[in-house]
């Protein structure tokens, strides 16, 4: 029997810092997060919620999906746990991961709300998502917020790309990403 298609959409928001060069965002634990399979809430969280355990998932598909990003590598496999919104405790790929390319870049500080839809099988889970945190982009930031992640993959797709539905920029700065 073939598995039909719904449309999955993530959206993110509140203030966050992105990279110029590479239109990567780094978004703090405050920043909320909402996804919704057809029209059904599945999380409406902020970053917050969300326990990073120190136990490692050695998915070959998450391996592989965040490995396809070509300009990160991978430092260290973990799994967070976040409530959905129906009460189930779920556990969710989480990678730490570097840029590869290093040196100065252009930081833009400001409040986005970013849009993410795409198709997936109707069987899609939560745990399909791999949140990924690029450490060396947050740590050249030094906001004073701990960060939570910059990037989210679909296992078997790669990155979701976002785009923006709204921005006000309020500032921008050079910073070394080491």
């Amino acid at each position: 029997m073939e598995d039909k298609m719904s449309k999955l959409t993530i959206e993110i928001g509140g203030r966050m810092y992105q990279d110029w060069d590479n239109e990567v965002f780094s978004w703090d634990i405050d920043n909320p997060i909402r996804i919704f399979l057809d029209e059904t809430l599945l999380l409406s969280k902020s970053f917050r919620d969300f326990s990073i355990l120190e136990e490692t998932n050695e998915n070959e598909a998450v391996s592989s999906t965040v490995n396809e990003l070509s300009y990160y590598k991978i430092v260290k496999p973990q799994t967070c746990q976040v409530e959905t919104e129906s009460g189930e405790s779920v556990r969710i790929p989480y990678v730490v991961c570097n840029i590869k390319s290093t040196g100065e870049t252009v930081i833009k500080y400001g409040k986005w709300h970013l849009k993410a839809e795409l198709s997936v099988k109707n069987s899609f889970q939560l745990t399909d998502l791999i949140f990924v945190k690029l450490e060396n982009l947050a740590n050249a930031i030094q906001s004073g917020e701990p960060n939570f992640a910059s990037i989210v993959c679909l296992e078997g797709h790669g990155e979701i790309l976002f785009k923006e539905v709204a921005s006000n920029i309020k500032d921008q700065y050079d910073c070394e990403i080491r």
